[in-house]
């Protein structure tokens, strides 16, 4: 028999593990795409810290209070709050985590659809453990359900879902998935005016440096200190690697460095919408990420967003990067600071070939990687099982 639901039931929820968190930026993003065909919310445990700042002015955020579900016994109360809140016709997990899967997992039992999306592989690290190491783990965080320990428990839940999306092909070959990236924005991500430009390089005490911009959380998986090893080889007194983004520990440690410390200018984090104009100051973008497990299984969204504004970008062939760079960037082995040097000094000497690069990259991005792509291929994910936007769910 064949039930069509009415139009009120055609809501999706976007549950993350921590409403304050990063992962918060991509489950806003996938919500706005569909919010014209679908009513959407992000839900998340309020662990104390309140919305993510990022998303404050969010106007389907849902924080659900849960200031000690990270930890046995609270997490049961936690988890069954949540699993009232995820009552919706689709409810996508955001990664592996407990306290998404399985009330997105529970939402079946009423009917709902269980998406899961996968950034990364949240186990990575756990993975690369000795056994006697992955004990005395157990023994310190098996109280504590949200800890590294369960993620494998939460990862062979993953098999229950209705669909696993992932952000990478490694991802979606380990879980069997499908690839489904972040979409950019190409008309927010876009050039702007010289002159804007300008302005903005006088004002940061850039005018006189050709710069590398490197924008977001600088961790040790992302290779910061290898754009700057390739500076140092490079021996160029007029160029500098520009971070725009929180103070990490080891972005406190570079900064410090007498090796590295005055090859970098740190702006501090800036909001989401300046990004663009922040951007624009990259006489190129370079990304290279470590050939570690976990970076093996991420795509990182700077990417697409330099695509977008029509940036040279250099990156090490690791993850989807050198597919997804193909005929619009240079691909470098990873962990080779010398190569990435040559890269970087090419760009550099070569103005034209720069700009006939960073023009590829961003027709290239407007015909794969925009922000319309990614909201149809989830059109048509969730059409697959059966919910779309006139008919809500459907069911033999």
């Amino acid at each position: 028999m064949l039930v069509l639901w009415g139009m009120a039931s055609r809501k999706i929820v976007f549950l993350v593990p921590d409403i304050s968190a990063q992962i918060t930026t991509p489950a806003v993003h996938f919500a706005t795409l569909l919010a014209e065909d679908f009513e959407v919310s992000v839900i998340g445990p309020d662990l104390g810290g309140g919305v993510s700042e990022l998303h404050r002015d969010c106007p389907f955020l849902r924080p659900v209070p849960a200031s000690r579900i990270y930890r046995l016994p609270e997490f049961l109360a936690g988890t069954r709050r949540l699993c009232r809140r995820a009552d919706a016709d689709a409810v996508v997990a955001f990664k592996a985590y407990l306290d998404t899967v399985l009330p997105a997992l529970w939402a079946r039992r009423g009917g709902g659809r269980a998406l899961v999306y996968l950034d990364e592989l949240d186990s990575a690290v756990l993975a690369g453990m000795s056994r006697t190491e992955r004990a005395k783990l157990w023994c310190r965080q098996f109280h504590h359900p949200l800890d590294e320990v369960y993620f494998p428990l939460a990862e062979r839940l993953l098999r229950h879902a209705d669909r696993i999306l992932c952000s990478s092909t490694a991802l979606a070959r380990r879980f069997g998935g499908e690839v489904v990236h972040f979409g950019v924005d190409t008309r927010r991500f876009a050039p702007p005016s010289p002159e804007t430009t300008a302005a903005l390089r006088g004002r940061a005490g850039l005018a006189r440096y050709r710069t590398i911009v490197f924008g977001g959380a600088v961790r040790p998986h992302k290779g910061v200190e290898l754009i700057l090893e390739a500076i140092r080889r490079l021996g160029r007194g007029d160029l500098r690697l520009v971070v725009v983004g929180p103070e990490t520990e080891q972005l406190r440690s570079l900064r410090a460095s007498p090796r590295y410390g005055p090859l970098l200018v740190f702006l501090g984090p800036r909001p989401r919408t300046e990004m663009p104009h922040y951007l624009d100051l990259a006489d190129l973008i370079v990304l290279p990420l470590q050939d570690t497990c976990l970076a093996q299984t991420q795509v990182p969204c700077k990417v697409f967003e330099a695509m977008a504004m029509a940036k040279p970008i250099v990156a090490t062939a690791v993850s989807d990067l050198p597919e997804i760079l193909a005929g619009c960037g240079i691909v470098v082995p990873p962990a080779d600071p010398e190569a990435l040097a040559g890269a970087i000094g090419r760009i550099l000497a070569n103005p034209e070939e720069a700009r006939r690069m960073g023009r590829a990259a961003r027709e290239k991005c407007i015909r794969e990687y925009s922000a319309g792509q990614t909201r149809r291929k989830l059109l048509a994910v969730l059409s697959g099982l059966g919910l779309d936007p006139e008919r809500g769910v459907k069911d033999a």
